[in-house]
């Protein structure tokens, strides 16, 4: 019996020694496949902003109307903010060209007001250059009192016709 215990101990040890193999066994490594690159999702093109409209050139500058005093050519105060707006848009577009036409009311010789017109053109002009605009890219001309805006014949007429308008020369728009 001690051959036989021998061998059932053999065979004990024997299947514990393949038990404890068995359970220390390490599942074999599965080769990981790397996890593909994230996928760039594409996401639409933003649209493009749509170009806003050029300033419509000649809208902004004919708009523009610096009255005077009776016999002046003396730039007012309240006519700063236009003059300003003028040379902004001057400034930033350098092809721009325009005319000044000076006019006056009815009274007056038909000589001297086309010299009143023409010191109200230039007036308007000179303010211009000192807010660094290039004076040649502003023509003046004097209309005297051939162009009245308003026909009548006092004093609330007579303000309105003493007057410097803006003329766009270039670039034209609308044409």
């Amino acid at each position: 019996m001690s051959a036989s215990r021998s061998w059932m101990s053999c065979f004990t040890l024997l299947g514990t020694a393949a038990l404890l193999g068995a359970c220390a066994k390490r599942p074999a490594a599965v080769a990981e496949t790397p996890a593909p690159p994230p996928v760039a999702v594409s996401q639409p093109a933003p649209e493009p902003k749509p170009k806003s409209p050029e300033p419509n050139l000649d809208a902004i500058i004919s708009r523009i109307v610096l009255h005077f005093d009776f016999d002046q050519a003396v730039l007012k105060v309240e006519d700063q903010r236009q003059l300003d707006m003028l040379a902004e848009v001057m400034r930033s577009s350098r092809m721009v060209r325009i005319r000044i036409e000076g006019n006056c009311d009815e009274r007056g010789t038909e000589e001297y007001n086309r010299s009143l017109g023409d010191r109200r053109a230039l007036a308007a002009r000179e303010a211009l250059a000192k807010m660094g605009v290039d004076p040649a890219r502003i023509r003046t001309m004097s209309y005297g009192k051939d162009k009245p805006v308003d026909p009548g014949h006092e004093e609330s007429a007579w303000s309105q016709n003493r007057r410097a308008e803006f003329i766009l020369l270039h670039p034209r728009t609308g044409a």
